[in-house]
């Protein structure tokens, strides 16, 4: 059962990234790195 939400996630999600244009792709990346490092800043600090 875990394998096809998995086969089924991968397919939506492909969808949608193929659907982005390459600038929204790229903003959103950059917004992702962003989040995990002030996370990782945020366990070091805490």
């Amino acid at each position: 059962i875990i394998g096809a939400f998995v086969f089924a996630g991968s397919t939506l999600s492909k969808r949608m990234v193929l659907a982005l244009s390459e600038r929204t792709f790229m903003r959103l990346m950059e917004a992702v790195m962003l989040i995990s490092g002030l996370s990782m800043l945020w366990m070091a600090v805490a």
